[in-house]
């Protein structure tokens, strides 16, 4: 299975390096005299690889990246997840093509050597994946299950939440109010203090001092002295 070799912007600077166009208009990219056809994608400069295959030495100075995907017939179970050696990584999951069942094998590396002996290590056997990066180990999370009943759980505390807010919004809207009504009494009192100490009473003394009280306690009695 054939790959890519990205390559840096400094693969421009190659001896023998040509941006010309064919005949017909299409791009042709390359270093010509060393049989090397360049392409871009998305900005990135890369040329085609076959694994097994050497990276020609005139660009070995500019390489970025080695991307390759193989798919291997399954012989022996291979574990599901990410493998990591030195600067390679590969992704291995499985593939089904055709009549035959495939590992599909995804190999990214800095440099060719570290690419092939992942590689090898995986078909042979001799590596596996960090546990935290098996995709063979037990399932952990929440089931959306789980989460709707959370969901739900949640709105009626919210809810909860939303009603004290407001009780609480209305007794601080009351303060004012209250504060008023303390100021006016304490009014009172301090002038049936003075009544009590400057002046005598009139004779019906008991009802006089109910009004009085009545009305600190903002109390309407029904009946006149």
């Amino acid at each position: 299975m054939s790959g890519r070799v990205y390559l840096s912007d400094e693969v421009k600077n190659v001896t023998g390096f040509a941006d010309l166009k064919n005949g017909d208009g299409s791009p042709k990219r390359g270093i010509p005299d060393q049989g090397i056809t360049l392409y871009l994608d998305d900005g990135r400069w890369y040329t085609k690889i076959n694994l097994g295959d050497q990276i020609p030495k005139v660009l070995k100075g500019v390489v970025e990246e080695i991307s390759v995907i193989e798919f291997v017939p399954v012989y022996n179970a291979r574990e599901w997840g990410v493998y990591r050696l030195k600067t390679a990584r590969a992704e291995v999951s499985p593939e089904s093509s055709g009549k035959n069942n495939c590992l599909c094998i995804k190999l990214t590396a800095k440099n060719l050597d570290d690419l092939c002996e992942l590689f090898h290590q995986i078909k042979v056997g001799s590596i596996r994946p960090l546990p935290e990066d098996s995709y063979e180990g037990p399932q952990d999370g929440t089931s959306w299950q789980q989460l709707l009943a959370d969901n739900v759980r949640l709105q009626g505390v919210n809810d909860d939440l939303r009603a004290q807010v407001e009780a609480l919004t209305k007794q601080v809207n009351e303060v004012p109010e209250e504060l008023a009504k303390l100021r006016r009494q304490r009014q009172v009192l301090t002038e049936l203090c003075h009544e009590y100490w400057d002046r005598m009473w009139p004779w019906c003394r008991k009802v006089h001092v109910g009004f009085r009280l009545a009305e600190i306690i903002d109390y309407h009695p029904s009946s006149d002295c």
